[in-house]
């Protein structure tokens, strides 16, 4: 009976077209012993990262610039609008000839098009290096009449991710970047049923 749970958990998440699954029960993924007879709950953690994609090749520095600031742009492929509500970001300097990847702090994101009047989201906020966690929005974004901070993609649109800006320990967006120096960048971005949408891309200056 479990192992027919688990096959019709791993088709379900597969119509979803879930990019990973991870099942686990108890919070083990190893071999679960139990009584015969007895009843196992199985948790599902389920990362879309093929439903709200990065638009290939939209990725670069910001109007093809030299300082330390990124864009691209998001779309959602699924058939139900996707709202977010969260974002984190961490990178990994694949070549960092000038020493500017491995100093720098993200500092803030901003929305473009469609969204107007959109503010720097996480301005001022702090970040770690080498990563700025999954945080929700803490600035108005767009949507309804209170411009609340969450952000509604529908099905098929296409967002500007104008900018997300990375300084210098002293606050200051480095300019100019050293050139050649590449950065992987891995982004989530989490909805308000709590999943998260995962992007991979890298960025040379």
């Amino acid at each position: 009976m479990n192992r027919l749970l688990l096959i019709l958990l791993l088709a379900w998440f597969g119509t979803a077209q879930a990019a990973s699954v991870d099942i686990t029960s108890g919070g083990s993924n190893g071999p679960i012993v139990v009584a015969v007879g007895a009843t196992v709950t199985f948790d599902a953690a389920v990362i879309c990262d093929d439903l709200l994609v990065q638009v290939p090749g939209s990725e670069g520095p910001k109007g093809g610039n030299s300082k330390s600031e990124i864009e691209w742009q998001i779309r959602n492929d699924t058939p139900t609008t996707i709202r977010l509500v969260a974002f984190g970001v961490d990178w990994v300097c694949l070549n960092d000839p000038g020493g500017d990847c491995g100093s720098w702090e993200f500092e803030y994101l901003k929305f473009g098009n469609p969204v107007t009047g959109a503010k720097k989201i996480y301005k001022n906020m702090s970040s770690v290096p080498t990563s700025f966690s999954v945080t929700p929005f803490d600035e108005d974004v767009g949507g309804g009449g209170f411009k609340d901070p969450w952000l509604d993609v529908a099905p098929g649109q296409v967002v500007d991710i104008d900018e997300i800006e990375f300084v210098d320990s002293g606050g200051n967006k480095i300019d100019p970047m050293t050139a050649g120096t590449q950065v992987e960048f891995t982004v989530t971005w989490r909805d308000d049923a709590g999943i998260d949408y995962v992007q991979v891309f890298t960025v040379t200056w």
